[in-house]
């Protein structure tokens, strides 16, 4: 490990048995997790694009990562990416978590910040963009697993704005929670090494500058992170027709209609009822199906419905078969009988009774 200088060395032993020093491991090795789209507003967390820089989503444990004004205790992870074009990113997407007392019920703003390279490949330079801070009102937040000393999350922020990262140029990332200690905060990490491996610093820990991660956490280490870029107008999904498969004839009967939309947009519902007559619904919040009715006569129909949101973006079509028979009336039990043993006699008459 690398030599502690006199003035860290001091605050490191007076800190040392209380702070988790610079990591800490998850119980269950190499969990992947992905980053799933889900409905969103384009303008809020879930709302993500492609994926345009994966660093893998795996972890195998926590980096210390953390800015405390209060103790204060200061500690950072990087990783480095870059782009073979001119890429735009919107979304930042990361593991995260808590050590230490009150890890359960921590949920700090979480600091993000984008540097240029430092000339050499090996660690961040100057300030790119940033930092910006969030908080839970900001991003969205997924439990992974509570191991009963520490907790781990992914984590999807949408930036105000996105940033524009130039060509064949290498930058870094870093990420950090934002509270006092105790808990302390971190960086998932992971095996997979992308470029150069992640680098750490920490006055308080003993690493005043940027440090490869095998002299810290004794192996090299790449951190868990994605970048995505914005999301393109997505059609809805063709729409989910529920309800019964039969029905009296000349009678209400009602079904729901329900389509997702990446986007967020408002969509209604265009309907087909296959008898020659056909329904517009009003728009709608694409999370909450909508209840149609409509009163057949006896046959066999196919009912075919598509959704279409507020830009104009049209799903592909959904079908659905419903029978209506003819309702069965009840005659005397002698005139069932009569026919039963007849079989023959009056054909017409046993046609027109529905027998």
């Amino acid at each position: 490990m690398k030599k502690i200088s006199n003035r860290a060395g001091i605050l490191l032993i007076a800190t040392a048995m209380i702070l988790s020093a610079v990591a800490v491991t998850a119980d269950t090795e190499e969990q992947t997790i992905g980053v799933n789209c889900s409905i969103g507003s384009g303008s809020v967390p879930g709302a993500i694009g492609p994926v345009v820089w994966d660093n893998d989503m795996d972890f195998t444990g926590l980096g210390a990562a953390q800015k405390d004004t209060n103790y204060p205790f200061h500690a950072e992870c990087a990783d480095d990416f870059h782009f073979d074009e001119d890429t735009e990113v919107e979304d930042v997407h990361w593991v995260g978590g808590y050590w230490q007392d009150g890890y359960a019920s921590a949920h700090w703003p979480w600091e993000i910040t984008f540097y240029n390279d430092r000339g050499d490949g090996e660690a961040p330079g100057d300030v790119f963009a940033g930092p910006f801070e969030v908080d839970n009102t900001q991003y969205t937040e997924e439990l992974i697993q509570d191991t009963g000393t520490s907790i781990y999350y992914t984590y999807s922020v949408v930036l105000d704005e996105s940033i524009i990262f130039p060509a064949c140029t290498k930058f870094w990332i870093t990420i950090r929670g934002v509270g006092f200690f105790p808990p302390q905060s971190g960086w998932g990490y992971h095996d997979t090494i992308l470029l150069w491996e992640a680098v750490f610093r920490s006055e308080l820990l003993g690493y005043p500058e940027w440090t490869d991660s095998t002299l810290v956490w004794g192996a090299a280490k790449d951190m868990a992170f994605q970048l995505t870029g914005p999301l393109g107008p997505v059609a809805p999904t063709p729409p989910d027709i529920d309800g019964p498969g039969e029905g009296p004839a000349d009678t209400e009967i009602c079904w729901t209609f329900h389509s997702s939309d990446e986007n967020g947009d408002l969509v209604k519902y265009f309907i087909d009822w296959g008898d020659g007559t056909s329904d517009e619904t009003d728009y709608n919040n694409p999370c909450s199906p909508v209840e149609v009715c409509h009163t057949y006569a006896k046959g066999e129909y196919t009912i075919t419905a598509y959704a279409e949101d507020e830009t104009g973006l049209q799903s592909g079509s959904s079908t659905f078969d419903i029978i209506i028979p003819r309702a069965r009336s009840v005659y005397h039990p002698l005139v069932v009988r009569l026919f039963e043993r007849f079989p023959n006699v009056f054909p017409i008459l046993r046609q027109l009774l529905g027998l």
